[in-house]
């Protein structure tokens, strides 16, 4: 275990490669781990020239739980949005972008090149607009700008995907979680479900944090729609989107390149919402291209 304060929590992380190339943060999604990261991807980014950083966001995995905040409920947590009051929840997606950067800071990491996966591009895109000098470029993979009118995904496929067993059987909660992930892969290039039991077996074996991933969830849903906030950012922006994502439609993509000045959209054909080895050297060459592209600027 590797763990180390940053912006006064402990951050579990993990570096991969040569501490001399180019530095590459990478951010994850809702409620998962940094071993979630494909190797193949992690170990493609390398060869192409990273100093590769992952960490456990905050109340999951290895790094600090919350333990002493409730969990709020979301449905009030959107109440609240609509009728104009603050959220009461305890830490937004602002702050876990400041752990990013205090895990920078504590590892005397000036500035870096970051990537953020779905809910992880979120957290990237509120460091570009907080601390966009701490960013040489950012790049953001199936994430969008919390805009309303955006298309949803199927109302079967989101009821399924929020539905959090409530039993302490571990054996219901990783068929639930088998579930989620056989629901979010692409159809052309499916994870096998053999793969999505086995990723998902070590993931509970290293942590479970039930609580945790419903207090990101309430981070998330109170970012609301971030266009405005989106139109501020000046740092190079490759945003990402597989085109066969089921949970947040490539339009998603398509709307956050709008409201990105200068950003370039690269959509991911066979793509879902996950990283499947076959698009790997696709999508690590693109980010690999756009990083050279930032430091040329």
């Amino acid at each position: 275990m590797t763990q180390i304060t940053a912006n006064s929590i402990q951050i579990e992380y993990e570096t991969r490669g040569d501490a001399n190339d180019q530095v590459l943060v990478l951010v994850r999604d809702l409620g998962t781990q940094l071993i979630d990261w494909p190797e193949g991807y992690v170990e493609a980014l390398v060869q192409q020239g990273f100093y590769v950083v992952m960490f456990d966001n905050r109340d999951v995995g290895l790094s600090q739980k919350m333990a002493d905040s409730p969990v709020p409920d979301s449905a009030a947590v959107i109440t609240d949005l609509v009728t104009g009051r603050k959220p009461d929840i305890p830490y937004t997606i602002d702050d876990m972008a400041a752990d990013v950067v205090g895990l920078m800071d504590a590892l005397e990491i000036a500035e870096a090149h970051v990537c953020g996966l779905s809910m992880g591009g979120i957290i990237v895109q509120a460091m570009a607009v907080n601390h966009g000098e701490r960013c040489i470029s950012l790049t953001t993979i199936n994430s969008g700008s919390g805009a309303p009118k955006l298309p949803r995904p199927d109302t079967d496929l989101f009821a399924a995907l929020m539905q959090t067993s409530n039993s302490d059987d571990m054996e219901a909660v990783l068929e639930q979680r088998v579930l989620r992930g056989k629901l979010t892969t692409g159809k052309r290039y499916p994870i096998p479900e053999e793969v999505i039991t086995e990723r998902e077996k070590r993931a509970l074996a290293r942590s479970f944090c039930r609580e945790g991933r419903d207090r990101q969830h309430a981070a998330l849903v109170a970012s609301g729609d971030r266009s405005d906030r989106l139109r501020s950012i000046n740092v190079p922006v490759l945003v990402i989107h597989g085109a066969e994502d089921p949970l947040v439609h490539y339009s998603a993509g398509v709307d956050t390149v709008r409201k990105i000045p200068h950003a370039r959209l690269e959509l991911i054909e066979g793509m879902g919402h996950d990283l499947p080895e076959e698009v790997v050297p696709e999508l690590v060459r693109t980010i690999a291209e756009h990083a050279d592209l930032a430091l040329s600027l």
